[in-house]
């Protein structure tokens, strides 16, 4: 058994939490490439849609007064699908720049996400998505941040891991990233998800 002071030691979290922790203290850290600053906003998915509703008011696809969650673009999207494709895109740690390069990639999720991005760094907001893949990027990026949180913990322990379901890729789809640059986070080719659900896709929330 663990004494007072040790456990008084330990830190108690969600990876989402902590990655959150860690991005108030140092987010800056990750300027001028993703040019984030102290005191960001953090969005929940709600917030994220009504985000991409206006992006894509702005694209001429969806009118500015009609609600997120029900009104249809031009292409059979709603904001919340396109939201909810970018967020899939995000948990498979597909950026908005590897995106647009799958084969098969949604023309209008791939512009969307851009813009999304762009938007939400304007306002320097994070989503729930991003906790975990800025967070990546710090310890990547960033050695004396990453030196400190190795100081910090020196054992993780994992009560439960659970992977994102992903939808199955469509018959024409493929999760290879086409050549080009790597991506804003994590350069190599990872398994992405199915990049164009269509419009008839239901929907899926993150969870905590």
């Amino acid at each position: 058994m663990l004494g007072p002071a040790a456990a008084d030691a330990m830190t108690l979290g969600t990876f989402h939490s902590l990655c959150l922790a860690m991005l108030r203290r140092d987010i800056a850290k990750l300027q001028p490439e993703l040019p984030y600053r102290p005191g960001f906003a953090m969005y929940d998915a709600d917030d994220a849609v009504k985000v991409v509703r206006e992006v894509m008011a702005e694209m001429g696809v969806v009118p500015p007064k009609q609600a997120a969650g029900a009104a249809k673009g031009a292409r059979g999207w709603t904001p919340w699908q396109v939201q909810s494709a970018i967020s899939a895109a995000k948990n498979a740690n597909v950026t908005a720049a590897a995106y647009a390069r799958l084969r098969g990639a949604s023309p209008l999720v791939a512009a969307t996400f851009v813009r999304y991005e762009a938007a939400m760094r304007a306002r320097n907001a994070v989503d729930f998505d991003d906790l975990l893949l800025l967070s990546t990027a710090l310890l990547e990026r960033d050695a004396a941040a990453r030196a400190k949180y190795q100081q910090t913990w020196s054992h993780l322990l994992v009560d439960e891991f659970q992977v994102p379901a992903a939808p199955a890729p469509g018959p024409d789809a493929g999760p290879e990233p086409r050549p080009g640059e790597g991506s804003d986070v994590d350069p190599d080719p990872v398994p992405a998800p199915d990049p164009d659900p269509g419009p008839n896709a239901t929907p899926t929330r993150s969870q905590p």
